[in-house]
């Protein structure tokens, strides 16, 4: 079973966070900065006793003991590496590193010895006074603690702060493919809720006006070739969502000839606002099948979309666009759950509120001048910002054109 601390690693042959790349410069580094600590400590120790004839052996013995750290300080990171502070057994840990510090120590100090020898000629220093061997090993021994004990923290720390991030990307990687899957469970729920409704419509025509049906199928198809346009994409420009209404109102107009006008009217800039993809088609749906023309036999239909505080473009995140979904009939009897009543509401909800989190909100209402409105409301941000992009303003504006629409009046704003 492998050990506790190494049970995140992505990569099981690789045993720490800390890359094998860094560890010779980490090395390099570290052997710099012990002969400088080292150097000063000697230096000022001569100039406390007045001793600068001595300065020459002082630096020879420091230059000569950073080159042979060098392995030193490698071993101990090696080891460091393979064996990262575990979450259990720590005491085996502990006692593993002494005894390699042990180890490490029986060749340190014999390896500075000779190469001492051996060099100091080299530097004129024919009368070096050389210190017995054990004083050699046990001084050196006393000196490494210092700096072996800094390297296995530092290098404990940086497991524990690379583990630490590592642990928090792969939180946000898993949380985010979850987001994913549950928009992309709650978009697939609209399709064939829609579709089904779709057709329903269009098999009661079918036997009283073959050719409305035959037209009505021809709107159908474009309006299914509209959609798998957007297939992949959890968030459209709202032009494509309205042109995407308006292949459905115009199905919707050839079921109730005469009897069903709608029309879109969208303040300027927000037209390339990003809004979830068959988002707007459910409430259209829902005002048709619910408004006046269910009860009366006529009916009426509205889409407005403007920017709430400010200008999207230029301003901060407070910006804020809002969708209106408005039918002219009797709304409905207070207190009525009207989120959990249908797919096309409580899905819709549900989607802003994966994407958005607080800041995407649909509310279902009887509207105040009469006829019942849903509202939706989501940060205003476009395309070219992408997902990060700051959330801008803007102040509502008069009507504006909308790009023609199969089977849609092009007029301003888009009416049918």
């Amino acid at each position: 079973m492998p050990d506790e601390s190494t049970a995140l690693r992505a990569d099981p042959a690789e045993l720490s966070y800390v890359p094998a790349r860094v560890v010779w410069p980490l090395t390099g580094a570290i052997a710099i900065g012990m002969f400088a600590l080292r150097l000063a400590y000697a230096i000022s120790d001569l100039w406390s006793q007045e001793a600068g004839a001595a300065l020459g052996n002082v630096m020879f013995e420091e230059v000569v003991g950073s080159v042979v750290s060098l392995p030193y300080v490698y071993g101990t990171i090696v080891v460091v590496r393979r064996w990262p502070l575990p979450r259990t057994r720590r005491v085996t840990w502990v006692l593993r590193l002494v005894a390699c510090f042990v180890l490490a120590s029986l060749f340190h100090a014999p390896l500075l010895y000779a190469v001492r020898g051996a060099t100091a000629p080299l530097f004129g220093l024919e009368g070096y006074a050389f210190t017995p061997a054990m004083a050699v090993w046990i001084n050196e021994a006393v000196n490494d603690i210092l700096p072996v004990v800094a390297i296995v923290a530092g290098m404990t720390a940086a497991e524990y702060l690379l583990e630490a991030r590592e642990r928090e990307r792969r939180a946000f990687a898993l949380e985010r493919s979850l987001l994913e899957a549950e928009l992309s469970a709650v978009r697939l729920q609209l399709q064939p809720h829609f579709l089904f409704n779709a057709l329903n419509t269009i098999a009661a025509t079918m036997y009283d006006d073959p050719a409305a049906a035959d037209a009505q199928l021809t709107q159908l198809s474009e309006l299914l070739r509209a959609s798998l346009r957007s297939t992949h994409a959890q968030e459209v420009p709202l032009r494509e969502e309205v042109a995407l209404v308006g292949q459905y109102m115009g199905l919707m107009q050839a079921r109730f000839p005469g009897a069903l006008t709608w029309q879109a009217t969208l303040a300027p800039g927000t037209e390339e606002l990003l809004v979830p993809s068959m988002s707007l088609q459910p409430l259209m749906e829902n005002a048709v099948r619910h408004g006046a023309l269910s009860t009366r036999g006529a009916g009426r239909v509205q889409l407005t979309a403007t920017i709430l505080a400010g200008d999207a473009r230029t301003a901060g995140e407070e910006a804020t666009l809002e969708l209106r979904v408005w039918d002219d009939g009797d709304g409905v009897a207070p207190g009525r759950d009207l989120l959990g009543a249908g797919t096309g509401l409580s899905a819709t909800a549900r989607r802003l509120h994966l994407l958005y989190g607080a800041r995407g909100t649909l509310q279902a209402r009887n509207a105040a001048g009469g006829g019942f409105e849903v509202v939706l409301q989501l940060p205003a941000r476009t395309m070219a910002r992408g997902a990060d992009a700051a959330r801008t303003r803007s102040a509502s504006s008069p009507n504006a054109t909308m790009p023609a629409a199969h089977g849609v009046e092009s007029s301003r704003p888009v009416a049918g």
